[in-house]
């Protein structure tokens, strides 16, 4: 065991000229784990409204490159990741390769921005080394660099990062302005909004260096503080309208995500939930999706709400500068998405742990290297990379196409209508019945009492001539509706079955029925 006068940190006192050639080594690897995702292709999940039924991006003309500036595509105003996906689209067409080719380029360099901001903490190279290849390889990450629409991640953290960097330079004196950060931070905003808690990771910074935390600080600050301020006010206002105040172009829906299905009160205890499967699945990164839904406020997610206690007394009793700094980062980075006011259909996703995960990850490299001798820290950290690498390979397959992804979430929540009807439609567009049947079997199985799944399930029955069972399931289907609509369908199908079997007094009630809309 090391002595506990390393405990906190370990000041970087090598040489990294001569180590920097482990970190290309490591670079190469994040590139081979994703590279399996070149084969990928677009999932109709926010892809076509981003890229490929884009006519700002399919149609890649000056005059289309001028409206990304004042479009919001799917309430969202990111124009600087919308550029990048112009210059994909005028350079190397709309095949997907390119697509996920510079996704995981990006993907690497931030990676090697990891590793540098580290370095600039005065933390050794060991930590610096280990840090950002677990981080670069972290299965959580899968979705910001194999799904296209997901570019946005990418960039703001490469901007932000740069913009970290060149204020630590500033800090230690390596230059006198801050005119860099500066842009970085307004080109981070402009990649994707959650960027705007970029000045509080500056006054983070500042407590690193054991500044002096005071209105001062927050006044040094100011100019970080209008731009935050100023994104915040327009996400929000997209949030609510998609317009800003219709001076920008609506691309894709214009429906508000702010809705209020639950009360603050739940998505409280919401927030505290995701928090709890943020950290687990930090650790154990397992039943990884691309939807998570809202569950039920069953007693185990209010209990969840002693999770955020049990946090805050750590950064309370700790003396740890690496505790206190990681989870911090963390935080920070995190909380905006955690739906307390809502940005999202669903109340978590492995996107929104991209660049906060930084932090926890930062936490247990220096505690694993600062705890125990060298060869066994190097040892656990190299089984934990390449675990790491062969769940990141697995996963980036789970995002092939649109079926496999979906396939992929249904698995882990067969009773949401929502997933289960997604899924089928692909399986009609197969004509895959043998699909279709065990989709609707296994979400009826889960529990879901749907009049779709049911329909469908009769629909196969009367192409297998199977009547009895058709008429089983139309009757649930019919139990199941309240769409006037639908129950015509139902009943002309009735009608039909039931003079198939002979039962002409049946058919004709059904038709009466039919026909009295």
């Amino acid at each position: 065991m090391r002595s506990k006068k390393n405990k906190n940190f370990v000041l970087n006192n090598d040489s990294s000229l001569k180590k920097d050639w482990k970190i290309y080594c490591g670079l190469v690897l994040v590139f081979l784990v994703f590279c399996v995702g070149l084969k990928n292709n677009f999932v109709v999940w926010d892809d076509p409204r981003y890229v490929y039924e884009n006519e700002l991006i399919v149609n890649p003309t000056i005059e289309n490159l001028i409206r990304i500036f004042k479009s919001v595509v799917l309430l969202n105003y990111h124009p600087i990741t919308m550029i990048t996906y112009w210059l994909n689209s005028f350079l190397f067409g709309m095949k997907p390769f390119s697509f996920i080719l510079i996704n995981i380029s990006i993907h690497v360099f931030n990676v090697f921005l990891i590793y540098k901001f580290v370095l600039k903490l005065n933390l050794n190279s060991s930590i610096a080394l280990f840090t950002a290849i677990i981080w670069g390889i972290h299965p959580m990450h899968v979705e910001s660099v194999v799904w296209i629409s997901e570019r946005k991640d990418l960039l703001y953290t490469a901007f932000f990062l740069l913009g970290l960097i060149n204020y630590l330079r500033f800090l230690i004196k390596e230059n006198n302005q801050l005119k860099a950060s500066y842009i970085f931070f307004l080109l981070a905003c402009l990649s994707k909004p959650m960027a705007i808690v970029f000045p509080l990771v500056l006054i983070l910074i500042d407590f690193w260096f054991q500044k002096k935390i005071n209105l001062k600080t927050f006044l040094d600050k100011k100019v970080f503080f209008i731009i935050s301020i100023l994104f915040f006010i327009l996400s929000i206002n997209l949030l609510k309208s998609g317009d800003l105040f219709e001076i920008l172009d609506k691309i894709g829906t214009s429906k508000s995500v702010i809705e209020n299905n639950f009360s603050f009160v739940d998505r409280i205890n919401f927030a505290s939930f995701s928090l709890v499967i943020y950290f687990i699945k930090a650790i154990v990164p397992f039943q990884l999706h691309h939807w998570y839904v809202y569950p039920q406020l069953d007693a185990y997610i209010f209990a969840s709400c002693l999770f955020p206690i049990l946090i805050g007394l750590i950064l309370i009793k700790s003396k740890s500068k690496v505790i206190q700094f990681g989870l911090y980062f963390f935080l920070i980075n995190i909380i905006l998405v955690l739906q307390i006011l809502p940005n999202s259909i669903a109340m978590m996703a492995e996107r929104y742990t991209y660049l906060s995960y930084f932090g926890l990850i930062l936490i247990f490299v220096t505690y694993l290297i600062n705890q125990f001798n060298k060869n066994i820290s190097n040892i656990v950290l190299c089984i934990i990379i390449s675990f790491f690498s062969f769940l990141s390979f697995k996963q980036t397959q789970n995002w092939k196409n649109t079926k496999i992804m979906w396939e992929n979430t249904f698995q882990y929540y067969p009773e949401n209508q929502k997933i289960a009807t997604t899924l089928l439609n692909i399986y009609k567009e197969e004509q895959n019945d043998l699909a279709i049947k065990t989709t609707c079997q296994k979400a009826i199985n889960a529990g879901l009492k749907d009049k779709t799944i049911y329909f469908e399930l009769a629909q196969l029955n009367i192409k297998n001539q199977e009547y009895k069972e058709a008429i089983l399931h139309l009757n649930l289907a019919q139990n199941e509706s309240s769409d006037k609509t639908f129950n015509q369908t139902i009943y002309m199908n009735k009608a039909a079955v039931y003079g198939w079997i002979g039962q002409a007094d049946s058919s004709a009630f059904y038709i009466q029925k039919f026909q009295n809309k």
